[in-house]
């Protein structure tokens, strides 16, 4: 028996191939046609699993595949790339793509050349694209390539070929990180599909037996003991047995000494040394693990918590917490990290901290910075009166240095003395100390629906219904107070734990009653993929314009990307100003029909006909609800 620790296990391999959910749930997926982000740590079967697919769905007529390895093409600049990857292509489908008549060179051929195939030779075909390795595309290439596909995907409605066009992405990344400028918004058109290590590796550990080699009744327990369902390293341990032992009865006590001989030296863990070098807070997240010194929940919106689990080091366990993969990454680390000279506290995010008092006002404990820019600096803290968290937000120019920045932190805690409302931030306190002044908000500790879209991509139809009604409410009662958000968007929607919405992020507001002009005459204010197209221009603010960003968070949280798009943010404001509104339901088949109206409503482009304020917006919603139950 050859045990397989290098390269694929193919379909006509000897090697017992183990399935797992992520096989049944990649099929299915790409047999609906949808793009998939197939996910998980290094040497887990990525590869493998690509082949098992293509192995099943090649034969059926109505499939043409083709797969790339795209690692092959990491050093080549983008028009060869381009031209090697399509050229891949082609080989690959064996025949069914034909050649291109000229060398495709870049993005926008790259998608023309793939519509054409669809529009002329395979008309009555569904072309699965699987690509291996995504992380290792070219930086000057990630970004116009990922935007391009994910505009494929949204276009299927004006563009029905790209509905029988399907992407695997399969590698150990991000899809956040994919497009590279996050002013044209993230790669969120891919359905998640995460590799997680296998519940019974009997199967594998049986083909160890022979008439002259038996093997314990226990073997399998002690290989499960340690590799916990890794199959890379469980088929290392097998490798090894098979040459090590080759007659006599296999023991745990073989087991024991083959780990600790050969697996632990293994060279997986030799390359994990030189990656874990250049992250120092995933190598203090591990640390601290290991020496079980914290108890942090798994998050994939923790970037060194995720970062460690494609590295193949941490994994959740049964009740959702960060543990050591299996105690072969154990043993690893213990010897690893001395040598790394891991940092005794966490490594800095930010740059250190402003110079406060503490307590603040005695009364404010600060804990931890959530975020800092040039303009303020916001912690989260203790308040000691009411023993509840709360968010501190620090301005850290004074009228003199900034009267912008001065005056928009101002009018934000004006706005928010003036608003009560169960989903609006609620205002605590505010005050000056020295040369710094505070606003204190609750603290809502669920996380944003952008957090939510990146974790989990589009949202169930109730959810979303919840969450937008709750912001419409929140808008209809700032609307009713004369003021406009100017920046409404998922990063601006904090979620407490049962997931009810609370508008954030007054900064930028607008007071329609109030004669101060704060921001520059020729100034663009809020978010370029949620601003109404009037917001480019130097008319007044309206509560519609809200409406229309309203618009886009509610189309963005239903489908998992935005209704308009672009490879720059120069394409994206071509499209909010061009393309057409786009149908929902070409996306996500179960929104209602009346919701899909609602969307095209508030994204009309000529403000008058849009849906005027929030509690247009709310009563519609309150409507479709009604409907619906």
């Amino acid at each position: 028996m050859n045990f397989k620790t290098r390269g694929p296990i193919m379909p006509d391999d000897t090697v017992p191939y183990l399935t797992r959910a992520a096989d049944r749930e990649l099929s299915s997926l790409v047999q609906r046609k949808d793009y998939v982000a197939l996910i998980g740590p290094r040497r887990s079967g990525k590869t493998s699993l690509l082949m098992r697919l293509w192995a099943e769905l090649n034969p059926q007529p109505r499939f043409t595949l083709a797969y790339v390895d795209l690692s092959i093409y990491s050093t080549f600049d983008s028009p060869r790339w381009y031209s090697a990857v399509y050229n891949e292509l082609v080989k690959s489908a064996r025949g069914d793509l034909p050649v291109p008549a000229t060398p495709v060179c870049d993005a926008i051929e790259f998608r023309d050349e793939l519509l054409s195939v669809l529009e002329n030779e395979l008309t009555d075909r569904t072309i699965i694209i699987l690509l291996d390795e995504v992380e290792t595309v070219p930086e000057e290439v990630s970004t116009p390539f990922f935007a391009t596909l994910r505009q494929m995907f949204v276009s299927r409605g004006l563009q029905p070929a790209f509905r029988r066009l399907s992407f695997v992405l399969a590698g150990s990344y991000i899809p956040d990180e994919l497009i590279k400028d996050q002013s044209i918004s993230p790669f969120r058109v891919a359905e998640k599909v995460y590799l997680q290590d296998s519940e019974d590796i009997a199967p594998l550990v049986a083909q160890l037996e022979r008439p002259e080699r038996p093997i314990a009744s226990d073997v399998a327990v002690r290989i499960m003991e340690w590799t916990e369902g890794d199959l890379y390293l469980t088929q290392r341990i097998c490798e090894k047995l098979d040459a090590a032992y080759p007659t006599g009865i296999l023991t745990p006590n073989a087991v024991d000494q083959v780990v600790e001989r050969y697996v632990c030296e293994d060279d997986l863990f030799a390359s994990l040394e030189t990656k874990l070098k250049d992250k120092p807070r995933v190598l203090w997240t591990m640390d601290q693990i290991n020496h079980k010194q914290t108890n942090l929940r798994f998050s994939r919106t923790n970037n060194a918590i995720v970062h460690g689990w494609l590295l193949g080091c941490l994994k959740p366990n049964s009740f959702g917490m960060c543990v050591i993969r299996n105690p072969i990454y154990e043993t690893v680390l213990r010897e690893l990290l001395p040598r790394l000279q891991v940092s005794t506290t966490p490594p800095a995010s930010y740059p250190p901290m402003a110079k406060v008092p503490a307590p603040l006002q005695g009364r404010y404990v600060l804990e931890v910075a959530l975020k800092r820019t040039m303009m303020a600096h916001v912690y989260r803290a203790i308040d000691m009166v009411s023993q509840n968290k709360v968010v501190v937000k620090q301005l850290l120019s004074g009228k003199e240095g900034d009267i912008i920045s001065w005056r928009r932190f101002h009018r934000e805690a004006e706005i928010l003395r003036s608003l009560n409302h169960p989903h609006i931030v609620g205002l605590i306190d505010t005050f000056h100390v020295d040369e710094y002044n505070y606003i204190v908000m609750e603290y809502i500790n669920g996380g944003t629906v952008d957090q939510l879209l990146s974790r989990e991509g589009r949202q169930p139809l109730p959810l979303v219904l919840d969450i937008i009604t709750g912001v419409a409410d929140a808008l209809r009662h700032a609307h009713q107070k004369n003021i406009i958000h100017r920046d409404i968007k998922p990063a601006n929607i904090l979620l407490t734990q049962d997931l009810s919405p609370r508008l954030a992020d007054f900064g930028v507001a607008y007071l329609l009653d109030n004669q101060v002009r704060i921001t520059e005459h020729d100034a663009i204010i809020g978010t370029v993929a949620y601003l109404a197209p009037e917001g480019y221009s130097n008319l007044a603010p309206t509560p519609a314009q809200d409406v229309w960003s309203m618009g886009v968070t509610l189309y963005e949280m239903l489908t998992g990307v935005l209704p308009f798009v672009g490879r720059t943010q120069e394409h994206v404001l071509n499209a909010v100003l061009n393309d057409p509104i786009p149908n929902v339901r070409h996306i996500r088949p179960d929104v209602p029909e009346a919701l899909n109206q609602l969307i095209k409503e508030t994204l009309q482009r000529d403000p008058a006909k849009r849906l005027p304020d929030g509690e247009a917006v709310y009563q519609a919603l309150q409507g479709i609800r009604a409907e619906m139950k």
